[in-house]
């Protein structure tokens, strides 16, 4: 019974040693073969940011070419020259094909290396040399060679694969980076197509203001003169007609900036560039531009996200390939061609020679190089996953400030709409009473002033709603 036991206690014993073996051999299967993991994060179905959208996009709405939404054909010219001529896009465009390259470099490890090589040698030999192999007192002799070289390594570690997926996805890493600048590029050729836009509208209103600013200030001055008003009605009027002077020039000035700007994003200089933009028009309804719902996961498509993604994958294939250098390289090489110290029968039967060999290559005294190599890859495949929720974290954050910017400031819009309406319903009154007897000149210029002032506020807070609703297409990666 004892004798029994001890046999089965050794069977358990090795099986034990068989396991922990197997389990070895899966951990380095999943260290140098295995895709490297990714972390799966449970991130919020919905933002949290919510507003009254349709149940249904009208079907005139886009979400991929979203800047068409708002039928203007000289911004949907802009984004198509921006696209074609910006130096910044063009550049990331390039930085794809070369990582492209090194795909096909890495490749080309996979197979063997063939070389061709021809020596021609003139050998003398020493007299005592001479002798013994026959060949004369001194003899001075010729050899030439002629042979083609194999050598292959057996990528038993998977090191090799591992670059060659490292640079794949680099590609896909490098594709996410140029599509994050084109989609900023996009959606600055809008945002500033809009700021100059409203600035034109902006510049026209207020030089009609400072018109009846003028206006009202010469017949108060009249009226003062002749002692109907006192002082503080005409120092008023100078004071506000200063300040829309002042707004004028302001305002002029970051026209002619805003222009320059949008030149420099289309890849052209201001100075060769003229595209007359018309003042800022009324926007679509703006409730119908956003994407009903808005679940999280149209996330997945912003390309900042995607190419932090694959950023966890390069730094995850160079750990492994840091890992497989701990192990010996195991290689073929071999050889075939022609030796011999005459011409005339170099290529003769007797002149063959051949060589096979395998190889196997272990570096014993630079462990701390490679370990030190190894744990700086292991750490940035780490530092790439925390970079990657990082930017999933962040993507949130924006998307809910541009939803909560959106709703404010369309908030805004009404309420200034409503009171353009009150200042047109003022200004009609006064034009009435003007005509009437009932007020005089000057009050009539000050309600068309006070109309022009809600039409400028109006036009800006439209300037509001347009960037924030670029800005939400813009944060949830839509356009691509």
């Amino acid at each position: 019974m004892k004798t029994r036991y001890l046999h089965w206690h050794k069977i358990v014993v090795k099986m034990k040693w068989v396991g922990a073996v197997f389990a070895l051999f899966l951990a380095g299967c999943s260290a140098l073969y295995g895709t490297p993991e990714t972390p799966h994060l449970q991130v919020p179905a919905r933002f949290k940011s919510t507003f009254n959208l349709p149940a249904k996009v009208p079907a005139t709405i886009s979400v991929t070419k979203w800047w068409q939404n708002f039928h203007d054909p000289k911004l949907n010219r802009l984004v198509e020259l921006a696209l074609k001529n910006n130096l910044n896009y063009q550049i990331a465009i390039k930085n794809i094909a070369i990582a492209k390259t090194y795909v096909s470099q890495n490749v080309s490890s996979l197979f063997p290396t063939i070389g061709l090589n021809y020596n021609a040698a003139r050998n003398a030999s020493s007299n005592s040399q001479s002798a013994t192999q026959g060949f004369g007192q001194g003899r001075v002799f010729n050899l030439q060679q002629l042979q083609a070289t194999v050598s292959y390594e057996i990528d038993v570690w998977n090191r090799i694969r591992n670059s060659v997926k490292q640079a794949q996805s680099n590609v896909f890493s490098s594709e996410a980076d140029s599509q994050v600048i084109r989609l900023s590029l996009i959606s600055d050729v809008t945002n500033t197509y809009f700021q100059v836009e409203a600035l034109n509208a902006n510049l026209a209103n207020l030089r009609i203001q400072y018109a009846l600013a003028i206006a009202k200030l010469k017949l108060l001055k009249t009226q003062y003169r002749g002692g109907l008003i006192d002082i503080v009605a005409v120092s008023d009027a100078e004071t506000l007609a200063e300040t829309i002077k002042s707004n004028l020039s302001s305002t002029d000035k970051q026209k002619q900036v805003a222009e320059s700007a949008l030149a420099y994003l289309v890849g052209k200089y201001p100075e060769r560039f003229n595209l007359a933009i018309n003042n800022m028009g009324q926007l679509p309804s703006s409730s119908d531009l956003i994407p009903p719902g808005l679940p999280s996961q149209l996330l997945a498509v912003r390309p900042d996200i995607q190419s932090a993604f694959y950023k966890i994958l390069v730094a995850g294939y160079l750990q492994k390939q840091s890992f497989a250098s701990f192990f010996p390289i195991f290689s073929l090489s071999g050889g075939y061609g022609y030796s011999s110290s005459a011409l005339r029968n170099f290529v003769s039967n007797n002149a063959i020679m051949w060589n096979l060999a395998g190889n196997m290559a272990e570096t014993l005294f630079d462990y701390a190089n490679r370990a030190s190599q190894y744990k700086r890859a292991k750490l940035q495949y780490e530092s790439s996953i925390l970079s990657y929720k990082n930017v999933v974290l962040n993507a949130f954050k924006e998307v809910d400030s541009a939803l909560i910017s959106y709703q404010n400031d369309y908030i805004a819009l009404i309420a200034s709409r409503r009171e353009l309406a009150a200042a047109q319903s003022k200004l009609n009154l006064a034009k009435a009473q003007y005509q009437s007897g009932f007020n005089d000149y000057p009050t009539y210029l000050t309600a068309d002033i006070n109309f022009l002032q809600s039409k400028y506020n109006l036009i800006n807070q439209n300037l509001l709603v347009s960037q924030d609703i670029v800005q939400v297409y813009k944060t949830l990666g839509l356009g691509l």
